[in-house]
């Protein structure tokens, strides 16, 4: 940490070093400290050193991130490494989404927004492949420890089941709008930590949502309404596929253990049939 705030010349955003760097909450894939660098803050992230295992390409990420920041999604990035370990943008104040604000007015916008993203133009993305993400958190999970035949047998059917797209449809993705990345600014909500954005589906960002705040049959009906999609069976596929995946990575990531994993999978293999 020390050597990156000795570069602060290089950075070109202030004459005089930082006066504190105060560590942010939050972050497992990446350290994020705020920056005081009179008459502005900052916000430096630190990648972890796991992207090669959680499947991340930070230059694809760097790439969408400063799409979505001239479509004034995100802040943009005022100055990144050359080696692509770090960056810096600007820190803009506001508060985290909680679960018990998503009524229907905070399902329409965020909706919009997630529609604004898969509009974004960014050339040459290679398409984003769920197994095979799947596949690197599975990996992880059997070297940190040792899954019964059972779940074996259960990630190895599921991943046959779920192979391949919901439908033709291609688009940016973020690829994790869960409610911790999404920040109140004023009168208007951005969207943050796009490093696992890619060239998916845009269900898969409707899916990722639904998932992790875990909504009801209403607030899923209110949110895809305002998206403008109907609960189908690409939505139903879409569904189970990154409800495989988030369980998959929670429990790659020490958040869950294999007992959850199993139930949890139980619950995607029945959404299936």
């Amino acid at each position: 940490m020390l050597t990156v705030l000795q570069q602060w010349p290089q950075w070109q955003l202030s004459n005089q070093p930082p006066q504190g760097a105060q560590a942010l909450p939050g972050g497992l894939t990446n350290q994020c400290f705020l920056l005081d660098m009179p008459p502005q803050r900052y916000v430096l992230r630190l990648e972890a050193g796991n992207s090669e295992q959680l499947g991340i390409d930070r230059d694809v990420e760097y790439r969408i991130h400063q799409a979505a920041a001239d479509a004034g999604l995100v802040p943009e990035v005022k100055f990144r490494s050359r080696d692509g370990r770090y960056w810096i943008r600007d820190y803009v104040q506001g508060w985290l989404l909680q679960p018990q604000q998503l009524d229907a007015n905070v399902l329409e916008q965020m909706a919009l927004l997630l529609h604004r993203v898969h509009q974004l133009k960014v050339e040459q993305l290679d398409d984003v492949d769920l197994i095979a993400r799947g596949d690197l958190y599975w990996r992880r999970i059997c070297r940190q420890r040792q899954p019964l035949p059972r779940l074996h047998a259960l990630v190895a059917e599921l991943r046959r089941q779920l192979q391949g797209w919901p439908s033709e449809q291609r688009c940016v993705c973020h690829m994790d709008p869960t409610l911790g990345n999404w920040l109140r600014v004023d009168d208007r909500w951005q969207l943050l930590d796009w490093e696992y954005a890619g060239w998916g589906h845009p269900d898969w960002d409707l899916a990722a949502l639904v998932q992790d705040a875990g909504l009801d049959q209403q607030q899923q009906a209110q949110l895809l309404q305002a998206y403008g999609r109907q609960p189908d069976d690409v939505w139903f596929f879409a569904l189970a596929q990154l409800q495989y995946i988030a369980a998959l990575w929670y429990c790659a990531q020490g958040i869950w253990g294999q007992t959850q994993l199993e139930a949890y999978l139980l619950g995607v293999q029945a959404l299936l049939d």
